[in-house]
């Protein structure tokens, strides 16, 4: 099984606790194939920032940036990328078997994210799971 979490959470995790359980750091520093552009995230923040002071419109600050297709573009033009995802993909069924789960973990926490799952690696799980074809 596929599940997420936020760097800060993953931290406090004791390796005991994880019982077998793989984790995938996707952020710029560990995973960088997998992380979007600093770029985009940049983007993101411009647009989300200018868009607060008028209307406090996170939703629209995610589309407006054209974030979710361009994090997909990138993953489509990157072999590594795909790579990994396959990878993990088989790694997810390999674990599964053992019931166990493959955790996709980024930075963003609940607080950045204000109740949205606005942020790469809820694409990515939507990826791993099937949901985006690539």
């Amino acid at each position: 099984m596929f599940k997420e979490t936020y760097l800060a959470k993953h931290k406090d995790w004791k390796a005991s606790e994880r019982k077998g359980d793989h984790v995938e750091i996707v952020t710029s520093v560990a995973r960088p194939i997998l992380a979007p552009d600093e770029s985009m995230v940049r983007e993101y923040g411009r647009v989300r920032e200018s868009q607060n002071k008028i209307q406090n419109s996170i939703v629209s600050s995610w589309w407006d940036s054209e974030y979710v297709p361009r994090y997909l573009e990138k993953i489509e033009k990157s072999l590594p990328a795909r790579q990994r995802i396959s990878w993990l993909q088989w790694k997810e069924h390999e674990l599964r078997e053992e019931d166990k789960s493959l955790w996709v973990v980024c930075y963003e926490g609940p607080k950045a994210l204000q109740g949205t799952r606005h942020c790469h690696r809820f694409i990515l799980l939507d990826i791993l799971e099937g949901r985006i074809k690539l």
